[in-house]
């Protein structure tokens, strides 16, 4: 515990570091598996707008909002594809 608490400092900056740096993992995180999902279902079918690769890399940047547009027109029920 003192050690955490050493590390924390006097006025708590450290562990607001340590907060940050654990949010920014894991949003990285997130976004490399929405990316990886997205080109696993985009591989081998037809895509609109651009290819799996690309939509693979704009989910990357863009994260889960990119997977939702994604979904939003490729496979939900709004989807031309998915009614055929």
């Amino acid at each position: 515990m003192d050690t955490l608490l050493q590390f924390a400092g006097a006025s708590g900056t450290g562990v607001f570091a340590v907060v940050t740096i654990a949010l920014w993992v894991a949003s990285i995180v997130l976004h490399i598996a929405f990316a990886l999902a997205v080109y696993a279902r985009a591989e081998g079918r037809d895509t609109v707008f651009v290819g799996p690769m690309l939509w693979a890399l704009a989910t990357l940047l863009g994260g889960p909002l990119v997977a939702l547009a994604f979904w939003l027109i490729h496979m939900s029920s709004l989807s031309t594809s998915a009614k055929k």
